[in-house]
């Protein structure tokens, strides 16, 4: 596991890196609103809250606009995992 990570490691990062989540992570992203009753995968699942923390479990070859690969977390409190955006976590040291 990288802890800390790199000084100049970036979105989206590697295998093993600590991430904080920046907002809520939920399942289905910002199309779907926090659902504190719902039960993953179930569309507002909460993966994680703002602060917490979570490892990069790998990084997929999923291409969007600015990126080729898109990170997958596996969050410590839920030990669920997801994608994440760039605006959806940062590393941390």
């Amino acid at each position: 596991m990288h802890f800390p990570p790199p000084l100049d490691q970036k979105y989206p990062f590697e295998r093993g890196t600590c991430v904080r989540a920046l907002k809520t992570i939920t399942e289905g992203g910002d199309n779907s609103p926090p659902d504190l009753s719902a039960d993953y995968p179930e569309p507002g699942y909460i993966h994680a809250l703002k602060g917490e923390i979570g490892y990069v479990v790998s990084v997929d070859p999923i291409y969007n606009e600015k990126h080729k690969f898109i990170p997958t977390v596996r969050f410590k409190r839920t030990g669920t995992a997801t994608i994440v955006g760039e605006d959806e976590v940062e590393g941390i040291g």
